[in-house]
């Protein structure tokens, strides 16, 4: 009997080319011939306009955020997976763990990563001092800070600061909320002087527009930006995050995505082992790869860290990287933070007590109508 699944991913090489992949080579599979896999593709931006729990009503497989996984398995939109012995960098398996169960397999990793070209400068700056200092010499910074992208960049400062947003929660839990008001002014004070030095089209880049400009001579350094491998054959190299100072090293945020399986579908089995398939470690460190991705196994990471420059310098920002919320109201609250961010810089006039208190109402009012709505995440990727 044959199988047709449906399956949605994003629209970048990393999200299209190892699902047209991934449909063909599971087929040769022996007791998968007559699977066959229909892919959608959406903009970055098109999972801003609708949850997992209704994606899963379409779709056997969906490629999902992180942040997602609570709130979609609670409303029993995902099926859980049982996983075998396969080693995924850093945090990444544990970021789709929920109640003692996977609810995704890990298929793509990243981090916050520094992004430059070498033909503009010799190295990205180090620290955050040396990146004002080389502004001062006429460096061009930008960075992506459109929307949610402005509050993934506040989280990295404060988990650089040893300061982590909702340190503490419970994985099935709401978090614990923001960090003391005094850490939250220092992470937004340093973020605005970051954005003031920054080219201005930076508050309206996602990272792949953030990275598009780089490559184009937009600008010459992106000190914070989701990193994407395949950029590097447009001249971009990727490198550590700068450091508060030289004794603290960073601690970026993680990236990356995983597949999750729908519960509402009808072939759940088949969808399951088609998301094992795909986290795989000879598909993730040979096939995926090939075709434009960007692997979330051990084994692909070291494979091709020996060759490929992007892996090797990556590797140890992804595997320390920082795992941000995943508690029952998130969702709503990093998309809703990300905009008043984003809003506070491009005034330039706010103070910063205010936006303070603007992210501590935000964050009530999504934790305590957690309960009662599911709210949905803009990807970050």
């Amino acid at each position: 009997m044959s199988i047709a699944l449906r399956g949605l991913t994003w629209d970048d090489p990393r999200g299209r080319g190892p699902a047209e992949m991934l449909a063909k080579a599971f087929a040769q599979t022996d007791e998968n011939r007559d699977v066959t896999v229909e892919w959608t593709v959406q903009p970055l931006g098109g999972f801003e306009s609708a949850s997992v729990a209704e994606h899963a009503e379409h779709y056997d497989v969906i490629i999902i955020d992180h942040p997602h996984v609570i709130e979609a398995a609670s409303a029993g939109a995902l099926a859980p997976i049982e996983m075998g012995d396969d080693c995924y960098i850093g945090q990444s398996l544990a970021s789709y763990r929920w109640n003692g169960r996977y609810w995704a397999v890990p298929v793509d990793a990243s981090s916050h990563l520094a992004a430059y070209r070498e033909d503009r400068i010799n190295l990205p700056p180090v620290t955050w001092a040396d990146l004002f200092k080389q502004a001062e010499r006429g460096v061009r910074f930008g960075l992506p800070l459109r929307g949610v992208h402005a509050l993934m960049a506040l989280l990295t400062l404060l988990a650089s600061m040893g300061k982590p947003f909702a340190a503490g929660a419970a994985e099935h839990q709401r978090g614990a909320g923001p960090p003391c008001d005094a850490d939250l002014l220092l992470a937004a004070d340093l973020l605005q002087r970051i954005a003031l030095v920054s080219v201005p089209a930076s508050l309206a880049w996602n990272p792949l527009e953030a990275l598009a400009a780089l490559a184009d001579g937009d600008c010459d350094c992106l000190p914070l930006t989701f990193g994407y491998a395949h950029f590097q054959t447009r001249g971009v190299r990727f490198a550590r995050i700068p450091a508060l100072n030289s004794e603290q090293p960073p601690r970026p945020i993680l990236g990356g995505t995983g597949m999750a399986v729908s519960a509402r579908r009808p072939h759940v089995e088949t969808a399951q082992a088609l998301a094992r398939f795909a986290g795989s470690a000879e598909v993730q460190a040979e096939l995926w790869p090939r075709h434009g991705g960007q692997p979330a196994h051990c084994e692909a990471w070291r494979r091709l860290g020996e060759t490929d420059p992007f892996y090797r310098d990556a590797s140890s920002s992804v595997a320390g990287a920082y795992l941000r919320p995943r508690c029952l109201g998130w969702n709503r609250f990093q998309s809703n933070a990300g905009d008043a961010i984003n809003h506070w810089l491009a005034e330039r006039s706010g103070g910063v007590i205010n936006l303070i208190a603007r992210l501590r109402l935000l964050w009530t009012e999504a934790t305590d109508n957690a309960d009662k709505t599911v709210g949905t995440e803009r990807s970050t990727a």
